[in-house]
């Protein structure tokens, strides 16, 4: 099997491993340093806004942590997963956020879309996620909890809105236009919004 079609199916497997597992991605990790390092973009022009409101009543209850993931897109950035099999993948940089609501329970964040300039390894977003954390330290982190993003996807509809009903023990996804909304990937040139309510 040629390199070029070794990439492809990593990156897909990449793509794939994400929305199921949120960010977690295969591989050994390698620090993004030097010329691999990305450099952030002090005038963004695209944001993901991340908001909601999460019943005052799962306060101490369930813990939300959102992470946006990045990529390299230079084959010369790339990483060895298998070298006897010439398999390698991108390089990837992860920024988290752990929600701290307000007083009455509201929650908002802007995310940038271009936070990283592509540089030499040609850095672009990959995707934004979430997990929930239980009292009973279960997460839930499924393909319902992720969206990712593509140079080739073009949608007209920017918001996407989510509602869970939780307890200390189990969250339950009540209401979902994810994919709905968006069957596919998101455009990175284009402004959005990602609602997700907690209620009990």
């Amino acid at each position: 099997m040629k390199k070029s079609m070794l990439i492809t199916l990593v990156s897909f497997l990449l793509l794939t491993t994400f929305v199921i597992f949120g960010s977690q991605v295969p591989g050994k990790k390698y620090n993004n340093v030097g010329k691999f390092a990305p450099k952030v973009n002090l005038s963004p022009k695209y944001f993901m806004t991340i908001k909601g409101d999460i019943d005052p009543n799962l306060k101490n209850k369930i813990q939300i942590k959102w992470t946006t993931t990045y990529y390299s897109t230079n084959a010369n950035c790339q990483v060895p997963i298998n070298p006897l099999k010439q398999v390698y993948s991108s390089r990837e940089q992860s920024d988290v956020i752990y929600v701290n609501p307000n007083t009455k329970g509201h929650y908002e964040y802007k995310l940038a879309i271009d936070q990283y300039k592509p540089g030499y390894c040609g850095w672009k977003i990959f995707g934004v996620s979430y997990s929930i954390t239980l009292n009973n330290h279960s997460t839930i982190d499924a393909r319902n909890t992720g969206l990712t993003f593509s140079d080739e996807a073009h949608f007209s509809t920017k918001e996407i809105l989510q509602k869970w009903r939780c307890n200390q023990d189990i969250c339950e996804l009540t209401k979902n236009n994810l994919y709905t909304a968006f069957s596919g990937q998101l455009d990175r040139n284009n402004n959005y919004q990602f609602i997700v309510n907690f209620i009990s």
